[in-house]
């Protein structure tokens, strides 16, 4: 049979066309690899954020009996906690360790900041409490991570109990950043640290002076303070006099009762996973976990608007008798500090 003219043969040609099929297989292959190393006994399920690698022990215990704890190890990263002096990456990473020392005392650490102590019993049970309040025992045996994600989440959080009886509480998971259990991981050591002399775990007291203010508090109806130092009349003139160490004396207050932590820290509403603690009424003086289904009181009455020189400003408003009752030695001070100023038209 002849060959038509398309069939004739072409010098190199054939060598051109097995070095496409060359590189279009590379390519194939390159597509379908994977940069994860397979691991022994791991399950591995393509995700969008990358590869679960997925090694728990499912017969690993779910009771412990101990309460006592003999050592301890987490490393969790909070972006609604302190960040301390660090910057960039890993500004909010913590590592908590309670171990021997090489004298043997029992002590421990946050080995980022590099703080340590001698552990007491306050803190071995402060901690317990939080592994029984989230259930973490539950977690027992799990080793479940991703690869490829963002680092807030993507650093694999470890975590590791060993108690005075040789039983052990141990799982590896993605970080959690806005979990509970973390956050209150991270407030038990820094709360203990800093009633012992150690405040690193702290920011540093809040220094900026505020420069603009107003107050109004309502009680069982009562209205006990209504101020603030921007109301004018109607001729456009402030109304009230203010002493000329007024921001200072303010400030003072303020900061006596650590209300840019309270109110900072406060911000994140666990029950429903979302930023909305605020808009709820909550501002970090009552309970750490508020009681979200508490009803707004239709006779009491809290707001509160400060901004400060270094452009920080917050508000507080709330209805909650929980959170008003727990600020009440603030307001008692604010209203009493308040009722000396008065105003310039003639109102008191």
């Amino acid at each position: 049979m002849k060959k038509t003219t398309t069939e004739k043969h072409i010098p190199g040609l054939n060598a051109i066309v097995i070095l496409l099929l060359v590189l279009a297989s590379s390519i194939l292959c390159a597509c379908t690899s994977s940069d994860v190393a397979e691991t022994p006994g791991a399950t591995e399920e393509p995700v969008e954020g990358g590869t679960i690698t997925n090694k728990t022990d499912p017969d690993a215990p779910k009771e412990i009996k101990s309460d006592s704890i003999v050592s301890f190890h987490t490393n969790i990263s909070l972006p609604d906690r302190w960040k301390g002096d660090r910057d960039e990456r890993g500004a909010h990473d913590f590592e908590f360790e309670i171990k021997q020392d090489e004298g043997n005392v029992l002590t421990a650490y946050e080995h980022i900041s590099g703080v340590s102590l001698p552990v007491d019993d306050e803190l071995l049970k402060s901690l317990q409490k939080v592994i029984k309040d989230h259930d973490l025992v539950s977690r027992n045996g799990r080793y479940r991570i991703t690869a490829g994600i963002d680092p807030e989440f993507g650093s694999p959080c470890e975590f590791t109990v060993i108690y005075d009886t040789g039983e052990k509480l141990s799982f590896t998971v993605d970080n959690e950043p806005y979990s509970e259990w973390e956050c209150d991981i991270y407030d038990v050591f820094a709360k203990w640290f800093s009633d012992n002399g150690i405040d690193s775990l702290y920011p540093g007291k809040y220094t900026a002076t505020a420069k603009r203010f107003s107050i109004t508090v309502i009680e069982d109806g009562e209205e006990l303070c209504d101020f603030s130092t921007a109301l004018k009349n109607t001729d456009g003139e402030y109304v009230y006099t203010l002493p000329d160490d007024y921001y200072a004396n303010l400030t003072t207050i303020l900061s006596k009762y650590d209300l840019t932590l309270k109110y900072d820290y406060s911000r994140y509403n666990y029950s429903s996973g979302v930023y909305d603690n605020h808009e709820n009424g909550y501002f970090g003086f009552g309970e750490a976990k508020p009681d979200y289904s508490e009803t707004d009181s239709e006779k009491d009455y809290v707001d509160i608007y400060v901004e400060y020189d270094d452009g920080d400003r917050f508000s507080i408003e709330t209805k909650k008798k929980s959170e008003i009752a727990a600020m009440q030695s603030m307001l008692d001070e604010l209203i009493g500090y308040h009722s000396g100023i008065h105003r310039t038209d003639g109102k008191s």
